[in-house]
């Protein structure tokens, strides 16, 4: 999911800040600038991707943002089916000697396990494992997809059909995000 976030220009009051969202997702400080809600390269809005994660950080942002008298303008839901996301996840590899990323279907090397610039060995990350993409489905049905449903209430989910080609889907977002 990505949060769209409507600006702050002030400084949040740090107390409430620490106590509630960095509890609940000291992450996404780090990741998203623990700054982004008052920088002026921020006034007209910004992307949260990945965060929230579950909804009691969603529920702790809601009440940092209403704190300053923000709120989440949208949240974006690129829908996906489970069986591309491990064909697409489960298919990626990596030249070991340069990072050269490679697809088994959308973009292969050109001879079997070998770089096309390089002649290194391809290797796959154990993130990109077909297991481990499965477990990750399974986290995220558990822990993030009920956030669907919240920000659906909310009346900010838009949907975007990911299983469309990456110039559909790109068009989609920035007419969503305009």
């Amino acid at each position: 999911m990505i949060c769209s976030v409507r600006p702050c220009p002030k400084a949040p009051n740090w107390d409430y800040w620490l106590k509630t969202i960095w509890i609940e997702a000291h992450w996404c400080l780090t990741k998203s600038r623990y700054v982004c809600f008052w920088r002026t390269d921020a006034v007209q809005g910004y992307v949260l991707d990945g965060f929230p994660r579950t909804v009691e950080q969603a529920r702790a942002l809601d009440e940092a943002l209403r704190l300053r008298g923000k709120g989440i303008d949208r949240v974006l839901l690129i829908d996906v089916p489970e069986s591309d996301l491990i064909d697409r996840l489960g298919g990626r590899w990596i030249c070991r000697t340069c990072q050269t990323p490679y697809h088994a279907t959308n973009n292969p090397p050109k001879g079997a396990g070998k770089c096309d610039l390089d002649g290194g060995e391809l290797y796959q990350r154990d993130d990109d494992k077909a297991e481990t993409v499965r477990n990750r489905l399974r986290v995220y049905a558990s822990q993030t997809a009920p956030l669907i449903d919240y920000y659906q209430r909310a009346g900010t989910l838009s949907r975007i059909d990911g299983a469309q080609g990456i110039d559909s889907v790109r068009e989609q977002l920035l007419a969503k995000v305009r």
